[in-house]
């Protein structure tokens, strides 16, 4: 019951349109909030509220595009150690 009424208030707020109506059902709200998932920065520095938008932007956070393959033997590399 508690949790129909919680995700009742979640829906009339997010479907409000005037700014008294928001404070008036923030007030019947009491605080709780729904697990909702924030909107978050792109790399542009625009808002992303699109939850595909969203999964692109933790993609490129969490997995960042590979970088070139570097050659094993480089010019600066150290004399290699006698083999035992």
């Amino acid at each position: 019951m508690r949790a129909t009424k919680r995700q009742w208030a979640h829906n009339l707020l997010h479907e409000a349109t005037d700014t008294a109506d928001i404070w008036h059902m923030a007030a019947i709200r009491k605080g709780w909030q729904v697990s909702t998932f924030p909107p978050l920065c792109s790399t542009t520095g625009a808002l992303v509220d699109d939850p595909t938008l969203k999964a692109e932007v933790l993609k490129t956070w969490f997995f960042p595009p590979t970088h070139a393959t570097v050659a094993i033997s480089q010019a600066d590399d150290p004399v290699p150690l006698p083999t035992r």
